[in-house]
């Protein structure tokens, strides 16, 4: 069901974004040509792992972040078809078992307020809104930064 993204994948992983239809993407201008230059290059990156959950949603893990042995999930979409259907919770649980896998302290991420079902799931899986940062994101909005300790 999960697996590991190839190079191979780069249009999928585009697709499924495309098909998510997040609303925040066109307000900060997250376009398809963007998602692809920053999946491609992920997928350079040996500190990054990208899991795609068959056709239906993608996750990513980068293995940098600041502070000590600290981790991110940098990167959780779901085509808008299989919203509420347990996807993004098994690919959070997967960045969550990798992660302490690779015996990270923390797990962060950022995320825009307008992600609503997103934040609910954050905090469902024991993350805590940590900060705010104020034009963040290129338009000037906010964005929030939440984390989790692993045992």
């Amino acid at each position: 069901m999960i697996r590991v993204a190839t190079v191979k994948d780069v249009e999928l992983l585009v697709e499924i974004n495309t098909l998510s239809n997040d609303p925040v993407d066109p307000i900060i201008g997250i376009t398809d040509d963007w998602v692809r230059e920053m999946f491609e290059n992920l997928m350079k990156d040996k500190s990054s792992e990208i899991y795609l959950f068959e056709d239906k949603g993608v996750a990513v893990l980068r293995k940098e972040f600041s502070g000590f042995n600290n981790c991110e999930m940098h990167w959780l979409t779901v085509d808008e078809k299989f919203h509420r259907k347990g996807i993004a919770t098994m690919l959070l649980n997967l960045i969550d078992k990798r992660a302490k896998e690779l015996k990270f302290r923390g797990i962060y991420l950022y995320t825009h307020p307008l992600h609503k079902a997103g934040i609910a799931l954050y905090k469902k899986q024991g993350f805590e809104k940590i900060n705010e940062f104020p034009n963040y994101y290129t338009n000037g909005d906010t964005s929030f930064l939440f984390g989790k300790m692993l045992s």
